[in-house]
């Protein structure tokens, strides 16, 4: 019936009944397309030469493209049961019971398989180039800079800081390096400082050497005068010898570095009561101090020089005021101010009182000045610590202290 040509075509042919008409007279003839046979039933789809059989319902051998090796009407035993068959069958069977099978030669489908090894061993050792240089890449950008790093690290922490840090070209690290070499050169700058102000309190220790001398025998001194003004009388010798015993053991006094507020306060007291009695009472002294900071902890003995300063620089002929003012503005600092009413200063000689070199003449009562105060409060709090001095010729002089109060001891 396929008049355009005599190709091979799958076809199924089957009698059905129609009422009216003879058994076995009309037939439905189906058949597939030329171009969908080639298609199922192409030799070469499975990249090796294949031979396509296709089994009936009885088991034997309905098409065969290669009938020379399976002939047609071959039973399938015959074929799919040789155990030393040249060929290798894959088959599947349908629900109606026919069956196609597919047979490879065992050459062929070796030969594809050492083949599809090749290939797999070609693609396994391509990604293990792969792997290497990726390898070496992430050595080159991730390792090699963070060893670097690392080293840098174990420089520093043997103290040596003065090791080259090589950029790695890398941004990311390149920050983190730099960052690093910040920290670094912070932390020699807190070397240098911890050395300064080591320096600091050696020179003020020393200073404070040369300038006492035995308080044992200054004090037994003091103690036979005024048992002998006693003896004969004379109370304003017993108060004046008295006032000064204490000024002298608490100037002279090996009590610790620093010492509660209240007591620098007394002891400041006490010299004004002596220096009153000296220049009789021409200057007045007056004192406003926050008693809620009367437990404050303060460097000992840097009251006494700021209210000697306005009274040998400041008053006119010894006549005057001299305000003490302490107080606190934010809870945390201390501010401290000593003000006179005198004759002020220019500032050639406020530098001048400074001035580490300034000659003895300049220099009063045990010889300490400014400069000491200001250097006592930089050794103990750095530059968390201010220290101002305002002064004009004829307006009298203010010398202000800021000085911040530990944690513990806040009001």
């Amino acid at each position: 019936m396929y008049k355009y040509g005599h190709n091979t075509v799958f076809s199924l042919a089957r009698p059905i009944h129609i009422p009216g008409t003879k058994q076995n007279t009309i037939y439905v003839y189906i058949e597939t397309n030329l171009k969908l046979f080639e298609e199922i039933l192409y030799k070469q789809q499975y990249g090796m030469k294949a031979s396509h059989i296709i089994f009936n319902q009885k088991g034997t051998i309905a098409y065969s493209d290669d009938e020379r090796e399976f002939p047609i009407g071959t039973a399938s035993t015959a074929i799919l049961d040789i155990k030393n068959s040249e060929h290798y069958f894959f088959s599947e069977k349908s629900n109606q019971g026919w069956s196609i099978a597919v047979a490879i030669r065992k050459a062929d489908f070796e030969k594809e398989f050492r083949k599809l090894l090749l290939k797999i061993g070609g693609i396994a050792l391509f990604c293990l180039a792969i792997s290497i240089v990726l390898a070496l890449l992430l050595w080159r950008t991730v390792y090699r800079p963070l060893k670097s790093i690392h080293k840098e690290i174990r420089f520093m922490a043997d103290s040596k800081f003065n090791s080259t840090i090589k950029l790695t070209r890398i941004t990311e690290f390149d920050y983190v390096l730099d960052e690093f070499l910040r920290a670094r050169n912070r932390i020699l700058e807190l070397f240098g400082e911890i050395e300064q102000k080591e320096r600091i309190r050696a020179q003020l220790e020393v200073e404070k050497l040369l300038y006492q001398i035995n308080p044992h025998f200054i004090h037994n001194t003091l103690n036979t005068i005024q048992w002998l003004a006693r003896m004969e009388g004379h109370q304003e010798i017993d108060r004046l010898v008295s006032i000064f015993t204490r000024v002298l053991h608490y100037n002279l006094g090996k009590d610790g570095g620093v010492v509660p507020l209240i007591k620098e306060v007394e002891a400041l007291k006490d010299y004004v009561a002596l220096q009153r009695i000296r220049y009789d009472y021409d200057f007045d002294v007056r004192f406003e101090v926050d008693e809620r900071l009367a437990n404050v902890t303060i460097p000992r003995f840097i009251l006494q020089p700021l209210v000697e300063n306005a009274l040998y620089h400041g008053l006119k002929d010894d006549k005057g005021t001299i305000e003490v003012t302490i107080r606190s503005e934010d809870n945390a600092h201390v501010v401290i101010q000593v003000r006179d009413s005198g004759n002020g200063m220019a500032p050639n000689q406020i530098q001048a009182l400074l001035a580490d070199d300034a000659s003895e003449e300049k220099k009063v009562g045990l010889g300490i000045g400014l400069r000491y105060v200001l250097r006592t409060i930089k050794a103990h709090y750095g530059d968390s610590c201010q220290f101002h001095i305002d002064s004009r010729v004829g307006q009298g002089t203010a010398i202000t202290l800021l000085i911040p109060i530990e944690p513990e001891e806040q009001v």
